[in-house]
């Protein structure tokens, strides 16, 4: 028995056995996640990061590929997202090997005293590669004006 494609369990048979390896048989699907991020605004002209950490149960045996999107809330698309420069629609790749990602969302500072905002990080996978175990995220916008 050997690992198959997807890193689960694949048979083989024929030839002559030299070397033995053990493998688990456990599925290879992983669990995805996405968890909230919070920043403090800022004012002038500096922009902010967001950062979504995007987590796998386990390590992941190839890249594994989580599309993404920002959903406005409060938080609006050329008002708090800087025009241009703002990535709201993407692609995160979690390394072979590794058990986590990062999603940067581009925060536009401004001199406005205001409420807090919020929007929304939606992440998306290949329900074959992982199991989507949360799937939106809170991003929260503090107000320092």
């Amino acid at each position: 028995m050997g690992v198959g494609p997807d890193g689960g369990c694949g048979g083989s048979s024929g030839g002559h056995l030299h070397e033995v390896n053990v493998f688990s048989c456990t599925p290879s699907v992983r669990d995805v996640s996405i968890a909230g991020a919070t920043v403090v605004e800022g004012s002038g002209r500096d922009v902010t990061n967001a950062l979504f950490r995007v987590t796998l149960s386990r390590p992941a045996i190839r890249p594994i590929a989580v599309g993404y999107e920002v959903i406005d809330g409060t938080a609006q698309h050329g008002n708090d997202f800087p025009p241009g420069l703002a990535e709201l629609a993407g692609t995160l790749v979690i390394p072979a090997g590794a058990t986590s990602g990062t999603i940067p969302v581009l925060i536009k500072s401004d001199p406005d005293p205001e409420p807090d905002e919020t929007f929304t990080v939606r992440i998306a996978v290949d329900p074959a590669v992982a199991t989507l175990v949360q799937g939106t995220a809170t991003g929260t916008i503090l107000n320092d004006d």
